[in-house]
């Protein structure tokens, strides 16, 4: 159940730019700082203590997963740890699993060609134990999540991890307690605004072209190994179902987050890790820290 979870806190980064639409030009905001860094300290607005927002990628090789020393200096000087969702909340996680499951008990089994079904038991059996007469049974984001944890495990010389999980990892050596910006039912509630027929043309899309999903994320891991927050923003921008569904899945949950971080910061300095695709953009968290009154600096 933990790597589902994680990987369903990916979906929330990656789902819209993952559908095949007719590209736009790529928009860089001008008035953007220059700097492009996945670390950044929070100053000023009368903090006695800096705090850092650190944006994650949600999936990743665990050989390819770094953490340098500007990163364990920030994390082992602040007194909490701060993710989207508390993913030690066994209560929020519970509620995940239970929001994860369709409606009126449908197996979306039936909604899809048989060759569609017969590949998403080829490529889910091995890595959950289950095919599609069970998990069918789960809402299309779910099963998207499986299919991208399996195509990416199959790029992996060692297992597939996340940033979440070394930083849960960190905070129980450090003794730092955990909290999540938003709750598992706020999350789902946004992804099932998408209609289900994209969702299902979507994880169709991801399951007959064997390199859809690698392809999709070289480009993202290739701006994120280089910190390069802002070239990710604009590769989101460059979808239009990106852009149909952008304020609810990344501008809404960033405003959304700002008056909860600052009440925690304002209290202790804590330590924020959400995905990197929150971090820019006129909308993004560092503008709109800046907004109320923070100074942002990059950690380089």
């Amino acid at each position: 159940m933990g790597r589902i979870i994680t990987v369903f806190c990916f979906i929330l980064l990656f789902a819209c730019y993952a559908y095949p639409q007719e590209t736009q030009p790529s928009l860089l905001i001008e008035s953007e700082p220059p700097e492009n860094s996945l670390l950044w300290k929070i100053t000023g607005h009368n903090l006695e203590t800096p705090s850092y927002v650190f944006g994650t990628i949600h999936l990743i090789c665990r050989e390819e997963l770094v953490v340098d020393d500007r990163i364990t200096s920030a994390l082992s000087s602040t007194d909490q740890l701060v993710l989207e969702l508390d993913l030690t909340d066994q209560s929020e996680m519970m509620q995940v699993q239970q929001l994860s499951m369709n409606e009126d008990g449908l197996n979306i089994a039936s909604e899809l060609d048989e060759e569609v079904v017969g590949k998403l038991d080829e490529l889910i059996r091995p890595h959950t134990g289950i095919g599609m007469s069970q998990a069918g049974m789960m809402k299309p984001f779910v099963i998207q999540s499986m299919v991208m944890s399996a195509r990416l495990s199959e790029l992996c010389e060692e297992e597939l991890t996340s940033y979440e999980n070394y930083f849960l990892e960190k905070a129980a050596e450090y003794d730092l307690p955990v909290e999540g910006l938003e709750t598992a039912e706020f999350q789902v509630g946004l992804l099932d605004r998408i209609p289900l027929e994209e969702q299902l043309d979507q994880l169709e899309t991801m399951v007959m072209d064997d390199r859809f999903v690698a392809d999709q994320f070289d480009q993202l891991f290739s701006y994120y190994q280089d910190e390069k927050i802002h070239e990710m923003y604009a590769l989101f921008q460059e979808d239009e179902m990106w852009m149909q569904y952008k304020d609810d899945l990344l501008d809404t949950r960033n405003r959304s987050w700002i008056p909860e971080m600052e009440k925690l910061i304002q209290q202790q300095p804590v330590f924020f890790a959400v995905g990197a695709g929150h971090l820019a953009g006129e909308q993004g968290v560092l503008r709109l820290l800046e907004e109320a009154g923070y100074e942002i600096k990059a950690v380089g």
